[in-house]
């Protein structure tokens, strides 16, 4: 909203604006605003059961702000989100808990398929991740290690298969008892999610019986108890010189403007490299800014980012017949660092866990032709989500912004295909091997001793 201390515009048309002098007149219009966008009537405190106006109304919200807010129902042409909308009424009103609630109403928005459109349910539930790192490798529900130095792994090692989960085969639970929650825009990411973070994400003390099986066939019983909450310990960007004179520098983060600082902290190291190796496997995103800083460095002339698409409702629009009228912002440029410049052959690595920024630096690498994308497809979800709260204490958001390549070439809800696909078997994780990583050093050494283009 655009403020002068002298007026105040109330809304324009071509050719009209409609004014009003500031002091009340202004504090009224600012109050009226607040009460009509930032649903204050929902913002209802928790209890063990919601009531039935409560469920209603959050329902209501989160249908609302998807139906005029979502830029990426082209993804899914066969959801008929009115219909939905009324086919869970009864269902959440048939809940008899705010964590059956919260529940269901994850399950409405898992519907959209979208990664940047999810429910989250309040803190009072105590909700939290096993620390326990899980992946599906090879058709394999596989224990990669702990997400928190402190968590008992019971003498479970890297490699250990989950064979069953409270009794019954652990693909099949998961399948029955996680996916159907799990907001996610492409396969990979919703196995990703489905086997990985969320696989035991559960109230704090909820346990979980399991089988398990070493690679040499092995089978114990365990049970794993989920802890406490803690944040996660992520390291925004590592950097290490690795033999033969390559750098490596991992992009765990986009969550601040930490990795743009390290990275211009290491330069001097970095430009003394003569190749340099871009991981950004485990990037969930932040800012988009901060890749493109780190990107500046790598090019000579202005490169392209993502084209980004929009969607505005107007009122008066839809009374003429045309409810939705597309917005199309210029193409974002990155231009080259007039102040650093890296020179020699360059891989990036990506995996189904880079997500959202992390994943529209891997959009802007490949257009701007600097090296191959090596390892697995990226998620296949980038966008800007708006957040909003419900009743109860939980919290929503819901992608407002559709992005693509530059030349209109979708990745949402596919991801990006590396140039060179290379994926971790069972094997690689007993081993502690990285093929990824592997595949990245032999082409850059062909690189510099066949003098590949770069």
């Amino acid at each position: 909203m655009l403020r002068s201390t002298t007026l105040v515009l109330l809304y324009l048309l071509p050719g009209i604006c409609f004014c009003q002098d500031a002091g009340s007149d202004s504090a009224k219009a600012a109050a009226q605003l607040d009460r009509q966008w930032n649903a204050s009537a929902f913002l209802t405190p928790y209890r063990p059961n919601l009531s039935d106006s409560d469920k209603l109304a959050g329902l209501s919200e989160l249908w609302a702000q998807a139906k005029f807010s979502f830029a990426n129902f082209w993804h899914v042409p066969q959801l008929d989100w009115d219909q939905t909308y009324r086919d869970f009424i009864p269902q959440v009103l048939a809940t008899k808990s705010t964590e059956q609630y919260y529940r269901t109403v994850q399950r409405f928005y898992a519907l959209l398929r979208d990664g940047h459109s999810n429910v989250y349910p309040p803190d009072q539930l105590n909700i939290s991740p096993m620390p326990l790192l899980t992946r599906l490798v090879d058709g394999h529900v596989l224990i990669l290690g702990k997400r928190l130095p402190g968590f008992d792994l019971q003498g479970l090692h890297p490699g250990d298969e989950i064979l069953t989960i409270n009794g019954e085969p652990a693909i099949a639970w998961a399948i029955q008892n996680v996916e159907p929650f799990v907001s996610a825009s492409s396969p990979q990411d919703r196995d990703n999610r489905t086997f990985g973070h969320d696989l035991f994400q559960a109230p704090e003390g909820t346990s979980f019986q399991i089988t398990t099986s070493t690679p040499s066939g092995v089978r114990t019983s365990h049970t794993l108890t989920v802890p406490r909450y803690q944040a996660p310990r992520t390291r925004a960007f590592e950097f290490r010189m690795l033999p033969n004179g390559v750098a490596y520098v991992a992009l765990n983060s986009f969550g601040d403007d930490t990795a743009a600082k390290e990275w211009d902290t290491h330069w001097p190291e970095i430009s003394k490299a003569n190749s340099l190796v871009l991981d950004v496997r485990e990037n969930q995103g932040g800012s988009t800014s901060v890749g493109s800083h780190i990107l500046a460095a790598l090019i000579t002339k202005s490169s392209p980012g993502e084209m980004s698409r929009l969607t505005k409702w107007v009122a008066a629009y839809a009374a003429w017949g045309d409810p939705e009228t597309p917005v199309q912002p210029p193409l974002d440029m990155i231009e080259p660092d007039a102040a650093r410049h890296f020179s020699g052959p360059v891989v990036m690595l990506t995996s189904p866990r880079t997500f959202s920024a992390g994943e529209d630096m891997v959009v802007a690498f490949a257009q701007a032709h600097r090296g191959p994308l090596i390892g697995e497809a990226t998620a296949g979800s980038t966008g800007q989500p708006l957040v909003f709260k419900l009743p109860g204490g939980g919290t929503a958001r819901i992608c407002t912004k559709h992005d693509s390549f530059a030349d209109g070439k979708e990745f949402v809800g596919s991801g990006v295909t590396p140039d060179l696909v290379v994926h971790a078997t069972r094997r690689d994780v007993v081993a502690g091997h990285d093929p990824v990583l592997a595949r990245a050093l032999q082409w850059l050494q062909d690189a510099l001793q066949n003098d590949l283009p770069h």
